[in-house]
């Protein structure tokens, strides 16, 4: 048996197409008055339009002897050609509707907004017009034959299975690292950020003791009450600033300024009245807390003797 096959590929069946007449009825004037119409008054205009066999309808314009429609209809045909039948009809609420006028049109060529005199069925012109346009659609091209393919059938590779080098695990320490050791990266990296960025980097308000004593302030933290704030700086500063708490635009009150640069100093609230700075035992700076009323709302009062 050959490799090389004739295969002919089928399309499904696909009905003849048929064409279309795409027609607008845009609006009528001049209109007379139905025969029927016999209480006087003006038209209650509709439009019927026929093409073969099919006829369809507008909806029909109250008091009116001039109006739009906008009307769009559809019509399969054949062919191309035929006329199309146009009909003015005034409706009446009693009695039957009296024609107004009506009139062809040959379907031959497309028509772009014409207007149409209106005849009663002797050919005799009536008054009025109507205007229409109309657009014909070819049908649809049929699918092409359907063309055999030559195929030649390609084989098929065989998988074939790689063997997967051992891994050899090691036990202890060394194994679990290597288990684990990007999950114990993740911690570190995280818990490294949560220190920086969560503890190291934000201002910690200190509680204030029940009576005189230590306020103990590490670089960094504050005391604060609703209008003031003292905080210790990284130079071992104390700086008494407006507003509750640390802030880019709060205003600088007062500042110890003495430049000591101890990171590792706290303050201390003596029993006399002095806010002090120490470093260990050592007081580096003092100022009497009577100097500046602000630190009145911060520190608590000294024992009543």
């Amino acid at each position: 048996m050959s490799n090389n096959q004739n295969v002919p590929v089928s399309l499904p069946a696909v009905a003849p197409s048929k064409g279309s007449y795409r027609i607008k009825i845009e609006e009528v004037k001049e209109l007379h008055q139905g025969k029927g119409n016999v209480l006087g008054g003006k038209c209650d205009p509709y439009v019927v339009v026929k093409i073969g066999s099919t006829a369809v309808k507008t909806s029909s314009k109250k008091d009116k002897v001039a109006t739009e429609f906008g009307d769009v209809f559809s019509f399969q045909v054949d062919s191309k050609g035929g006329k199309v039948v146009v009909e003015v009809w005034d409706e009446n609420d009693f009695g039957n509707h009296t024609l107004c006028g009506c009139s062809s049109l040959d379907l031959a060529d497309s028509v772009v907004g014409s207007w149409i005199e209106l005849t009663d069925e002797k050919k005799v012109k009536v008054g009025g017009q109507v205007k229409l346009s109309v657009t014909y659609a070819p049908p649809a091209q049929p699918a092409p034959a359907p063309v055999p393919v030559k195929t030649t059938p390609v084989p098929s590779p065989v998988p074939t299975k790689t063997p997967e080098p051992s891994k050899k695990k090691e036990g202890g320490l060394l194994g679990f690292l290597q288990e684990y050791g990007w999950l114990v990266y993740i911690v570190s990296l995280l818990s490294v950020i949560v220190y920086k960025y969560m503890i190291a980097g934000k201002p910690l308000r200190i509680p204030l003791p029940a009576q005189v004593g230590s306020v103990l302030m590490k670089a960094g933290d504050f005391i604060g009450s609703e209008s003031h704030h003292l905080i210790l700086n990284v130079q071992g500063n104390l700086a008494l600033f407006e507003g509750s708490a640390p802030a880019q635009e709060a205003k600088l009150l007062w500042e110890s300024a003495t430049n000591i640069k101890c990171p590792k100093c706290v303050t201390f609230l003596s029993e006399t009245g002095m806010l002090q700075i120490k470093n260990g035992r050592k007081v580096v700076y003092e100022v009497p807390v009577a100097d500046h009323p602000e630190l009145g709302d911060l520190l608590p009062t000294q024992p009543s003797s």
